[in-house]
């Protein structure tokens, strides 16, 4: 963990006190936009970490500062895990206080946080926090796997996506290649072809405790029995999150604040070649189709008849045959720099 010290000569005199850590290892952290920030963050309050174990103690120091605000900068993975140590420590009683108001400087791949808070310009924002009281925009819980919260996350073919996309970037130094345009390359050239060559898995979708559905047409809840059995058959892909937004903004849950106390999930059972005809309104979050099936859980348990790709905020989580998710009981106070979205 490298603590900078600031070498440029526009540093700017701050309303608040801020702690601010950046993921060295992040898409856009290299040295120009560290020196930057290092300009404006007083050495001992900016923090670039390179791994894990230099991410939990810049955690340990940011919570312990007392600082105004806490802005984070990196991708949903790094926003994510910060996040998820804060709630640790503060199961483990090694920090008693409420969170302060958390930040998302959009650095990284995936900025699905990020789109959610209106945050575009990690500089522009850092300015906003310097200059503005922080206060939290929203109070995001986030859904519980195994003891990891994510704002979102699937099982399926979108999390295929993401894995051919993962090996695109690792196979390739071209820049394009780390932008939407190496998505769209990784959709057609690899999950196309495998899942066109390859029927949908099994899957039970079960409810434990509270559910609804969500109507098609209307979008208005429709009360489900307790422990309900909310899908069964061929399916593509599980998606589920507290936040409706992926990477590059596309709303792939748009009913997920729709409620504070549920998440939402979405079992898929549209053919990629159907997506891809929809994608528009598919990105936008309005699509209206029989191949997608919509609830509002508290709980649920998802099975496969087979292994299938798993993602948690964007990072491969290899395959899984079945996961238990819940809503988590911390709730993340957040900064929406720019206009909050829904």
């Amino acid at each position: 963990m490298t603590r900078v010290r600031p070498w440029e000569a526009d540093v700017v005199l701050s309303k608040a006190r801020l702690g601010v850590l950046l993921n060295a290892r992040a898409k856009r952290v290299g040295k120009r936009v560290i020196q930057r920030f290092a300009a404006r963050i007083d050495a001992p309050d900016l923090f670039v970490t390179h791994d894990l174990q230099e991410a939990e103690r810049a955690v340990d120091a940011l919570l312990n500062g007392g600082y105004d605000g806490i802005w984070l900068g990196g991708g949903d993975g790094t926003i994510t895990h910060a996040l998820n140590l804060m709630a640790e420590r503060r199961r483990a009683e090694a920090f008693h206080r409420p969170l302060p108001p958390i930040g998302v400087l959009a650095l990284g791949t995936g900025n699905g946080l990020a789109h959610l808070l209106g945050a575009h310009d990690p500089e522009e924002d850092l300015r906003y926090g310097l200059f503005e009281e922080p206060r939290a925009s929203v109070e995001l819980p986030l859904v519980d796997c195994d003891g990891f919260a994510v704002p979102f996350g699937s099982i399926g073919y979108d999390a295929r996506v993401l894995n051919d996309y993962a090996s695109m970037t690792a196979s390739s130094d071209a820049r394009w290649a780390r932008s939407l345009a190496g998505y769209v390359a990784a959709v057609a050239t690899k999950t196309i072809p495998a899942e066109l060559g390859r029927p949908p898995a099994h899957y039970r979708v079960c409810a434990v405790g509270r559910s609804s559905a969500i109507d098609r047409e209307t979008s208005e809840e429709v009360p489900l029995p307790p422990d309900a059995v909310l899908y069964e058959g061929p399916a593509r892909a599980v998606l589920f999150g507290t936040s409706p937004y992926y990477g590059y903004g596309l709303k792939a849950l748009p009913q997920a604040r729709k409620r504070e106390d549920r998440f939402q999930i979405r079992v898929s059972t549209a053919p990629v070649l159907h997506l891809l005809s929809n994608l528009p309104s598919i990105w936008r979050g309005t699509t209206r189709t029989p191949h997608f099936h919509d609830f509002l859980v508290e709980q649920v348990r998802i099975t496969s008849d087979r292994p299938e790709p798993a993602q948690l905020a964007g990072e491969a989580l290899g395959e899984r045959e079945a996961m238990t998710l819940r809503l988590g009981p911390e709730r993340f106070p957040l900064i929406a720099p720019g206009r909050l979205r829904s």
